[in-house]
Parts: C-alpha cells; sequence; structure tokens
C-alpha cells in the first residue's frame, strides 16, 4: 500500500445490510490486495441505526459470503437452521392433507451448496454488519442525506443534514472518488444518477408480525419455513432468534389497509375460492398486533448501466428492489457488495485510480445485472405462481405433490 498517496475518499449512501456489507467487503479487499489506502464513510439518513423490517431468509448463496468475512460464529449465535421448507394448501378443508411438498434445508444445504440455510430477525444481522463494520477504519454518519451528485472527474455530493438540532437548510458539499448508492428503494442516489422517477405500487402488501413461542399453543409452535399458497394471498412463518420467535408474513394482492379488511377475505368462500386452514387461521389469529408495508418495485434490470455509470455504483435495493417471494433482498444486496470488492481490489491502484475506478465499477455492473435480472423476474413469477386460483392452482398443487425437492429447490440462485 502506497505510503504517500492521499487515501481515496468513497461514499457509501446507506446503511442499511447492503450499506454496511459493502464497507465491509470494501474494507477487506482492499486491505487484502494491498491497493490505495481508502477513506470510507458511510451515510445513514435516519437518527439511529436501525433496520426496518421483521425476519429474514438467507440461502446458503448469501451465508458463504458472510462465512468469508468472518461472520459465520456470530451469524450461528444469532441466526436459526430450519430442517425443511414446507409448502401448504391455505385452503386445504377440515380432514385433507395440507402439505404439498417438502424441501429438505439442515444437512442438505451445506452438502449440496457448501453453507447452510438461516432464518433470523433483520435486526439481528443489521447489528451483526454494524459491529463489524465499527471495528474498521470506517467512518459512520447518521442523519445525512444525499441530494445531488455531479460526476467527473470525481463526485461532487450535496447532502443535507437531517439532525433535528443542525439548525440549518443549506446544503452541503463534499468531494469523493467514488460513491456507492446503497440507500434502497427510494434512493437518492439512484434518482441523481439515472433521473428514472420513483418507484411504482404493485398492488400487494405484506403484513408482518413476530410471535414469543412460548406464547403459542405446542401445536402452532413450528420450526420449519412454512408457505402456505392462498387465492390472491400467502403466508410464510419461521423462526428467528434461535428459534424462540415465529415470524409471521402475510402478502395479500389488492393492497387492503388493515386487518379488519384482509382477514375476512382470507377466510371468505367468495373471495377464496374456499374456507381457509383451520392451521393457518390459529396461526393469524394469535397476533394481535401486525404491521403492514405496501410493496413497490422497478422493472428487472436491461443493462449494466442501470447499476453503474462512471465513478457512481448502485447496489441492493437501489438498483434493483426485490419481490419478497424469493426471500432474496437481502441475499442478492451482499452478492452485490462482494462483487463490488473483488472488483474493486482487482483493478484498483494507487497508480492512476480515476481511470480505474469507472473500470472497476463497470467490471461490477457486467458481473451482477443479468443475475439481478434473472433474480427479479423468478421472484415476480412466484408472486404470480403463489396467488393463483381455480385449475392453475389445482395444477401447481399437483406439481409441487408430484415433483417434491425438484420443483421446490433452485440450484442456480444457491450454487452461485
Amino acid at each position: 500500500m502506497s505510503s504517500t498517496a492521499p487515501p481515496l475518499k468513497v461514499l457509501i449512501a446507506g446503511g442499511g445490510i447492503g450499506g454496511l456489507a459493502a464497507a465491509l467487503a470494501l474494507s477487506q479487499a482492499s486491505s487484502a490486495a494491498h491497493g490505495p489506502a481508502l477513506h470510507l464513510q458511510v451515510w445513514e439518513h435516519k437518527l439511529a441505526w436501525s433496520e426496518q423490517g421483521a425476519g429474514i431468509q438467507l440461502g446458503p448463496n448469501a451465508v458463504r459470503h458472510l462465512q468469508a468475512w468472518g461472520l459465520g460464529n456470530a451469524l450461528e449465535q444469532v441466526a436459526f437452521l430450519p430442517q425443511h421448507l414446507v409448502v401448504c394448501n391455505a385452503h386445504a378443508r377440515k380432514g385433507q392433507v395440507g402439505v404439498l411438498g417438502r424441501l429438505r434445508l439442515g444437512q442438505r444445504m451445506q452438502d449440496c451448496y457448501g453453507a447452510p440455510y438461516f432464518t433470523l430477525a433483520r435486526a439481528d444481522l443489521h447489528q451483526l454488519l454494524l459491529s463489524a463494520v465499527k471495528a474498521l477504519p470506517v467512518e459512520l454518519q447518521l442523519a445525512r442525506r444525499v441530494v445531488s451528485l455531479k460526476v467527473e472527474p470525481q463526485v461532487e455530493v450535496k447532502w443535507e443534514d437531517l439532525k433535528p438540532v443542525s439548525g440549518s437548510e443549506a446544503l452541503n458539499t463534499q468531494i469523493f472518488d467514488a460513491v456507492v448508492g446503497a440507500d434502497g428503494i427510494w434512493s437518492y442516489v439512484r434518482e441523481a444518477l439515472l433521473h428514472d422517477g420513483p418507484a411504482h405500487a404493485t398492488g400487494h402488501c405484506a403484513y408482518r408480525a413476530q410471535l414469543p413461542m412460548q406464547a403459542l399453543p405446542a401445536q402452532l409452535r413450528s420450526f420449519d419455513v412454512t408457505v402456505w399458497l392462498g387465492y390472491r394471498f400467502h403466508v410464510v412463518h419461521y423462526p428467528v432468534k434461535g428459534g424462540t420467535v415465529l415470524n409471521v408474513v402475510v402478502i395479500v394482492q389488492g393492497s387492503p389497509c388493515d386487518k379488519e379488511q384482509w382477514l375476512p377475505q382470507i377466510t371468505s368462500v367468495q373471495s377464496a375460492g374456499c374456507r381457509a386452514s383451520t392451521q393457518l387461521l390459529d396461526v393469524l389469529n394469535a397476533v394481535d398486533d401486525w404491521q403492514s408495508w405496501p410493496l413497490f418495485d422497478r422493472p428487472p434490470l436491461n443493462g449494466p448501466q442501470a447499476m453503474a455509470q462512471g465513478h457512481v455504483a448502485l447496489l441492493g435495493d437501489a438498483a434493483h428492489p426485490m419481490r419478497p417471494y424469493l426471500a432474496q433482498g437481502a441475499a442478492m444486496a451482499i452478492e452485490d457488495a462482494q462483487s463490488l470488492a473483488q472488483a474493486w481490489g482487482s483493478r484498483v491502484s494507487s497508480a492512476a485510480p480515476e481511470l480505474q475506478i469507472p473500470q472497476a465499477m463497470q467490471a461490477y455492473a457486467l458481473n451482477r445485472w443479468r443475475r439481478n435480472a434473472q433474480v427479479q423476474r423468478r421472484a415476480q413469477r412466484n408472486g404470480f405462481v403463489f396467488h393463483l386460483q381455480g385449475p392453475m392452482a389445482w395444477a401447481r398443487d399437483r406439481s409441487i405433490q408430484w415433483l417434491g425437492e425438484s420443483v421446490l429447490d433452485i440450484p442456480w440462485l444457491y450454487s452461485a
């Protein structure tokens, strides 16, 4: 590493899972490659380090990178290792077998794909990454939001101070050698770079809750990842917090506003085709307090220019928001972070970084855009398949019953 060249100033806008993963991976890759020193800054627009959402599923494609970053042991302390993914018919009548198929997780994922399949609370993963980044020479700033960018040859960033006591509405300006936009689906960096407007509403809404396992009757304490497929809705629940909490997610097509609207829809003969499974209703009725999130997304990526231009790159939801029907949103952000770090470590040296940084950003985008687009399309397709009705739902269910693991497993996703 050069002792005379000034450190390259790199801004990561966004302090969520993707932004912290990028900071950790870039710092490690730069050190391992003995490249130019980095002055990494992570800006978060919120007033405290926190992560919205409830639970998260992490396939082996994401877990492998966390392990490579030295977080394997810490991850095992906060995660749960489910043994199966179980797919059920949400409308199974009393006396019917509601289970359509199972995918072995547990040791099988380790054997097939080299890493486990974990479930955990989003906040626990965020805290794990935050602790790792705090141990590095990374500058962390809260209450800062990027407003505009001016690129070439470096990046001029205008930002606003969101602290309530700042007393100033004037914009601040800083110069960076590179900027990574990891500021989520409503990314200011994306808008400044691509000028393509806001994400659009999907017409779907997610309702999330967490239940202490000990508060549930024994028959409702599920330790698998369970998916219930229904007409215009589906439900997913799985354990988090080491198995002490059940995370429940209901996704309803049509964006009803509250439980009083969507629960009757799920249980009524007219809208659901037949009543929901008694076991499923018992889980839903055990929840007193739901948090709702209307779902937004963008079309699948159509080229590398949508992920990087010049000295600026987009990462995670800022580049490719994912519908939750494949449980890969956080995983793709983690994959992005590793890919960006590899491109940076292999291409950026102290000799002429002003030329090499755009090359590294372009290499990152070329490596990532097709895979991210493929996952976006598959997630959208799953949302359609999960909510089918009538003969198409019958055909879906029979396919799962007949083909089993071969239709539930996704080797191209987990092995990459």
